[in-house]
């Protein structure tokens, strides 16, 4: 579908007219306009079902404009959506675990309207793909903190892969797993059972600790992985996700700085996710530690968040109990640089972020370097020094 200028000014223009239900899934920074949008099709009677990350963290204020929240969902919940079986102006949940989605060749007229131009793929158009839901971890920040690590069936994988390699070949694959690669073993013999030459890149956000032997950064490299971005977090917390055990400050600093410049060898961009605010970041350190990271590796793209309190998260609960909510945020700043939730300085609670410009913003090139051409990682730093030089 081809996107004009009346499309821009009327979103609802996308969709056909005198619909029965519509079904709408957003993330929290733009609720407002999921809300707009249900308010207009209510007036036509048509019923409206919000789902996706925002149904799931604030179900409540959802009810607010649409006639049904879903929670969790599989094909089950939505026949008896379809049937007649709630009540509107009701919460509703599967109560079980997905295990199953459509393939990409049943999904090829969505991925085409979302990523093509005109019809035709771009340098910029992907497929997104799942091989698994839910994270092993329990990050207290993190709307994935209960659910369980589930593998999807790797025969869907394989056949999606075969599907990619013939009729989208070379297109990048992004994969939204929460924690790619838990599995890794499962999921690696799925992709290397394509042929060498037939494989599409891919971009994953993985953990170090799934990382953690050139063994398996190889197997990674051989099965065109382009792009990974793991969470190092917080310094001071979180360690067991960058696989360096109960280390915190300059120790975990030093090894995972020297695991990142080991990635670099392997993958082509590679990025790095920071969480700063948190209660345990005191002092100058975290700011420090961050700010020598991204010196340290300048082809290393840095993300740098501060802690969003997103509902049902164990974050949240523990804002709300300690009144450090800030209620009258609208829910369209949830994202840096704001933050909704009332940070700690000094163990006394302040409101806002001061947040180092020098470390979120450094004064460094941040260009991704293919490994091939640049074999070391002192290289790298020569050349990136004679790039700012010029």
């Amino acid at each position: 579908m081809r996107v004009g200028i009346l499309e821009l000014l009327d979103p609802k223009s996308l969709l056909p007219d005198q619909l029965d239900m519509v079904f709408i899934s957003t993330y929290t920074q733009v609720s407002a306009l999921a809300y707009a949008l249900s308010k207009l099709y209510r007036r036509e009677k048509t019923v409206t079902v919000i789902g996706g990350p925002h149904a799931k963290s604030f179900p409540v204020d959802c009810l607010r404009f649409f006639d049904f929240v879903v929670r969790d969902c599989d094909k089950t919940l939505l026949r008896d959506l379809f049937h007649g079986a709630f009540s509107r102006g009701t919460i509703i949940t599967s109560g079980r675990l997905l295990d199953d989605l459509p393939s990409v060749e049943e999904r090829l007229p969505e991925i085409r309207t979302a990523t093509f131009t005109r019809g035709r793929p771009t340098m910029l158009s992907n497929v997104p793909l799942l091989s698994s839901v839910g994270c092993p971890y329990n990050c207290d920040f993190c709307i994935d903190w209960n659910n369980p690590y589930i593998l999807l069936p790797p025969e869907h994988l394989a056949t999606d892969l075969r599907y990619l390699s013939t009729h989208l070949p070379g297109m990048l694959v992004g994969f939204h797993d929460p924690n790619f690669g838990v599995k890794f073993d499962q999921v690696l013999e799925v992709m290397e059972t394509i042929p060498e030459k037939a494989r599409n890149p891919y971009a994953v956000s993985i953990s170090l600790s799934i990382m953690r032997s050139q063994h398996r950064l190889q197997r990674l490299k051989n099965t065109h992985c382009v792009y990974v971005g793991p969470g190092v977090e917080s310094w001071a917390n979180y360690s067991h996700k960058a696989g360096v055990g109960a280390a915190v400050g300059r120790p975990k600093w030093e090894r995972v700085v020297a695991h990142f410049a080991e990635l670099s060898q392997y993958i082509p961009y590679v990025g790095a996710n920071f969480v700063l605010g948190t209660d345990v970041d005191a002092g100058a350190e975290p700011f420090e530690l961050t700010q020598a990271f991204m010196r340290r590796l300048p082809f290393v793209w840095p993300m740098v968040f501060i802690p969003i309190p997103y509902g049902g998260t164990p974050l949240y609960d523990s804002y709300r109990a300690e009144d450090r909510i800030l209620k009258p945020m609208p829910f369209s700043f949830y994202y840096l640089p704001f933050s909704p939730g009332v940070l700690r300085e000094d163990g006394r609670p302040v409101r806002g972020a001061h947040l180092d410009e020098d470390a979120c913003a450094p004064r460094v090139e941040h260009t991704a370097v293919p490994a091939e051409t640049l074999p070391s990682l002192p290289h790298r730093r020569h050349a990136h020094a004679a790039r700012q030089a010029t």
